[in-house]
């Protein structure tokens, strides 16, 4: 896994597709980011893509969507 920082207090973790069919426990991940940073954190899980030609814009339009809904989640 990848920690890119977008900005002091954003940031994307980049997953590398394997054929497991565990998913990552979140959860566990969001835990220890948030001891390891001394900070609280809010994730959002995008789709996978399969082109880094597309990433870019989906990324964009996901970003957006959760900034939009994100006042309205519960903490």
């Amino acid at each position: 896994m990848t920690v890119l920082f977008m900005s002091g207090h954003h940031g994307v973790l980049f997953e590398p597709k394997t054929n497991e069919t565990e998913e990552l426990p979140y959860d566990q991940v969001k835990s220890v980011l948030t001891a390891d940073f001394y900070t609280d954190l809010d994730l959002f899980i995008g789709r996978w893509m399969d082109s880094y030609a597309e990433g870019a814009e989906q990324f964009r339009i996901e970003r957006e969507m959760f900034s939009s809904i994100r006042p309205y989640l519960p903490p």
